[in-house]
């Protein structure tokens, strides 16, 4: 977590932005893989944890723009808690350490939102993810998950949107340090990965070095020797000399922010001639989009004049006709480029 002043610094802008009524923050619930004490590893709502800063399930906050009051939902643990866990974080101490402004206990949020919906108060909330949070605005609401899904306040999403783009310098050490252990995974999966192997064992060596310096991956691995595949489950098909192995993995760092890198390298070491002149074009292209950051510049200009360089690139192969920016303006250039340029970082 970050100092508590950081929170509360982001809490402040986003009620300047927002302007008037209440904002509903649901954190993020455990969740049973096949019964309800053996759950997945627990991941707590980006949006949760750039206001509040708190990694643990269970929690729920509500920023009173009117009011100026931010408090948080959450209960002590209980013994059988501590039995199994060990001591846990008091809610005194979570209040502390978000800057709230206090704390209620989780059962009281019903009646919270029930009298903000009786005074016709405004309830700003995001479009939510995760069908167990849809389902508890359902309920508090008593209107029905199509309705929570349409009338999310599209003013919090433009405000949260306004604030997450823009990091500070913590929030870009984070990133550095998330970039880091991307880095080292994959280097060490160029060293690793030798014919004869699955694509399992390569994940398997990525997980060890994610989990080695942090949480752990930021996203399931994608690693394959079919490079046509943009998301694959699917991790059995055996490494031949010859082929190229698609890795696109990243990790977080402890404070979650997300380190998300693309490689592709040839299982054996060395290119073959179409290999190398392929990776050429990619990696000029790649160069080039770097070339032109800057502030001021669109991400649209930088994301078509790459676009068009590696159009131009695979014309040059043989593997496209035609004029080039005519194919870009038609698209043709997404049956090779489908994902695009790239994407913001952050939490997500």
């Amino acid at each position: 977590m970050f100092k508590s002043t950081t929170y509360v610094n982001r809490r402040n802008q986003l009620k300047k932005l927002v302007g008037s009524g209440i904002i509903f923050f649901p954190g993020n619930e455990e969740v049973g893989m096949n019964f309800t004490d053996n759950v997945y590893p627990f991941r707590q709502d980006s949006t949760f944890l750039y206001y509040f800063g708190l990694d643990k399930p269970g929690l729920s906050a509500i920023i009173d723009i009117d009011n100026d009051q931010d408090i948080l939902f959450a209960d002590e643990a209980g013994v059988g808690d501590i039995i199994w866990m060990g001591p846990q974080m008091l809610v005194s101490e979570m209040v502390e350490k978000s800057g709230a402004g206090g704390a209620k206990q989780t059962t009281e949020l019903s009646s919270y939102i029930e009298k903000c919906l009786n005074k016709n108060v405004r309830i700003h909330y995001l479009p939510q993810y995760r069908y167990r949070n849809l389902l508890k605005l359902s309920e508090l609401f008593g209107k029905n998950p199509d309705w929570i899904k349409a009338n999310a306040s599209v003013e919090l999403i433009k405000s949260v949107v306004t604030q997450r783009n823009i990091k500070d310098e913590e929030e870009i050490n984070e990133i550095d340090k998330a970039t880091e252990i991307t880095a080292k995974m994959h280097r060490r999966a160029m060293a690793y990965a030798k014919p004869g192997m699955l694509e399992m064992e390569v994940v398997a060596e990525l997980n060890r070095v994610a989990l080695s310096e942090g949480p752990g991956l930021s996203f399931p691995c994608i690693i394959t020797v079919k490079g046509e595949v943009l998301h694959n489950h699917y991790y059995g098909n055996t490494l031949e000399d010859g082929q190229l192995l698609l890795v696109d993995s990243g990790a977080e760092s402890l404070s979650r922010y997300a380190g998300d890198m693309t490689r592709t390298f040839p299982v054996s070491g060395a290119f073959s001639d179409m290999q190398k002149e392929v990776y050429k074009v990619v990696l000029d292209s790649q160069l080039l989009a770097i070339s032109m950051l800057a502030p001021g510049v669109r991400y649209l200009d930088i994301h078509l004049k790459t676009a068009k360089n590696l159009a131009k690139g695979l014309k040059s192969l043989g593997l496209m006709k035609g004029d080039m920016d005519e194919a870009v303006a038609q698209g043709a250039h997404a049956l090779f480029f489908p994902h695009g340029l790239g994407h913001m970082m952050g939490f997500d």
